[in-house]
């Protein structure tokens, strides 16, 4: 009887022993570096430089016209002065150039890390052997408990 709780003991103590196991998920890390790049907002335009020379004589109205503007010069002899004008055209087409901002994103750098998973429960699984091993162990207690119950009776 002694070598047989002796043995139930020892595999008690074997079963007992064992490794909880974790799930171990893998992260990857990845760090943004934002870069922005102005420009200009402004709308910048540009008009072609244009030179114009007439010469007429000076009782005669001077008339001269570029692509963009007229302009018309006389000798007023009534009032004794020089008059004129200046007219700019409409719907001249001109060279627009817009500058805008802009905001380049760009990875700089990738870490994997490995991150345990917390479970929300943990399911318990007992292998059919530990069930074996009760089903003995309560047998071996209740013939223990018998035989001492018989033995005080007699």
């Amino acid at each position: 009887m002694k070598k047989l709780m002796l043995i139930l003991g020892i595999l008690a103590i074997f079963q007992s022993c064992g490794i909880i196991k974790h799930p171990i998920k893998e992260e990857t890390v990845i760090r943004y570096v934002d870069s922005i790049k102005w420009h200009d907002s402004t709308v910048t335009t540009y008009l072609t430089k244009e030179k114009v020379v007439e010469i007429t004589k000076p009782l005669d109205t001077l008339r001269m016209e570029t692509t963009y503007a007229k302009a018309e010069a006389y000798l007023d002899t009534n009032m004794q002065a020089l008059r004129g004008y200046l007219e700019n055209k409409d719907n001249i087409p001109v060279k627009t150039q817009i500058k805008w901002k802009e905001k380049i994103v760009y990875k700089d750098s990738i870490i994997k890390k490995e991150i345990p998973v917390p479970t929300p429960y943990e399911v318990v699984r007992y292998p059919k052997s530990y069930w074996w091993f009760m089903g003995i162990s309560l047998a071996a207690l209740a013939f223990i408990g018998l035989k001492f119950y018989f033995k005080k009776l007699i």
